[in-house]
């Protein structure tokens, strides 16, 4: 009799702490529960970071900013397609275009970078990347890949960056931010540098 007494008493305490705490405060995931990326899968964007270097005709920095950017709904939809899909295959998605990301563009806009947008507010300039690593991604670190590009010729102030599929004109517009205005004389240089990471 006193052990039924005892084993009540523990389970009635067992059930009032499971109640003050919660099930999955013992470690437990209740069946039916949907589990968030950070229990279950670990869920990484695409992160772009930008370093900016604006300097005179004799070398000397005039200034330097750093800011992470805004990746487009666009240009995640591209890379998806071109990872899965054949370009060729005649389907009705619109980055069917085969070009790298690897043109990068400045502008004079001032708007807002929001992940709906397909192209800078105000293009100014655009090229290819002068140069473009990958870095292969080791144990718990993320792959990245580095597009960088020195303008010069402008007289505007610059204010908005992007990265495009398309080294010449329009193309799909991967990632996109605004910034300071950034005062370009005629025989200023202004060097970009766009991190694109994938991963931790």
């Amino acid at each position: 009799m006193k052990r039924n007494t005892t084993l009540g008493l523990f389970t009635a305490v067992f059930a009032v702490t499971v109640g003050m705490i919660g099930i999955n405060g013992l470690g437990f995931t209740p069946f039916g529960n949907a589990q968030t990326a950070s229990t279950n899968m670990e869920a990484y964007p695409i992160l772009g970071h930008i370093t900016l270097v604006h300097k005179d005709a004799n070398g000397n920095i005039k200034s330097y900013l750093q800011t992470d950017n805004v990746v487009t709904q666009k240009g995640e939809n591209c890379v998806v397609s071109r990872m899965f899909n054949n370009p060729a295959s005649g389907t009705a998605d619109t980055c069917a275009s085969p070009a790298n990301f690897r043109g990068i563009a400045i502008g004079s806009g001032s708007a807002a970078a929001t992940d709906a947008q397909t192209a800078l507010t105000t293009e100014v300039l655009r090229n290819g990347a002068t140069t473009f690593t990958i870095t292969v991604a080791g144990s718990g670190a993320g792959a990245h890949a580095v597009l960088a590009k020195t303008f010069t010729g402008t007289t505007q102030t610059i204010t908005e960056a992007g990265v495009f599929d398309n080294n010449a004109t329009a193309g799909n517009m991967l990632a996109r931010q605004t910034f300071t205005g950034i005062p370009l004389a005629a025989t200023d240089s202004l060097t970009i540098n766009w991190d694109i990471k994938f991963g931790p």
